[in-house]
């Protein structure tokens, strides 16, 4: 299986973000030079940054061509945190984890590969996710032209058949 990036809904992410990042810059002008818009002041800024920062990531995304997710017998590869290939022989578990109405694909990976897999921000991210209680490499299909069901059959359909391989 090959998942690709579906264009609407990347760019309804990307002009969200801009909006969001419009929205704290005016919290950032609305409030600045005032005794009582301090507050204002702060949450823009951290709006600004967390919002542009996130505005920066979509945007390198939607410039990528290509495949963004491939499964097949030989393992999956998520091009968005690596462009290494997960071997099957290195997934300890396929599970779904949903947070707060978003549904993921969960990987339980061996831990030495794990180590090995991920890197900068994405390492960061995972551990965030470790501590919140979602163990594992989180594979979201926001932005792609499939659905989590699919990509979880497909996903244990392909470990299925490298496994009889």
């Amino acid at each position: 299986m090959v998942v690709y990036r579906s264009w609407p809904r990347t760019l309804g992410l990307l002009l969200a973000a801009v909006v969001l990042v419009g929205s704290s810059a005016w919290l950032i002008w609305s409030g600045w030079g005032t005794a009582s818009g301090t507050f204002r002041v702060v949450i823009g800024v951290v709006g600004v940054l967390f919002f542009g920062y996130g505005t920066v990531v979509i945007a390198r995304q939607l410039g990528r061509r290509g495949p963004v997710v491939e499964v097949d017998s030989a393992g999956i590869r998520d091009r968005r945190l690596s462009e290494q290939v997960i071997p099957w022989a290195a997934v300890r578990d396929i599970g779904r984890t949903t947070v707060q109405r978003q549904e993921f694909v969960t990987l339980a990976l061996d831990p030495a590969f794990e180590q090995s897999y991920l890197s900068g921000r994405n390492r960061f991210l995972q551990r965030l996710n470790s501590g919140a209680g979602w163990p594992g490499v989180q594979i979201s299909t926001v932005g792609l032209s499939v659905r989590t069901g699919e990509l979880f059959e497909a996903i244990i359909r392909e470990q299925q058949a490298g496994s009889a391989t």
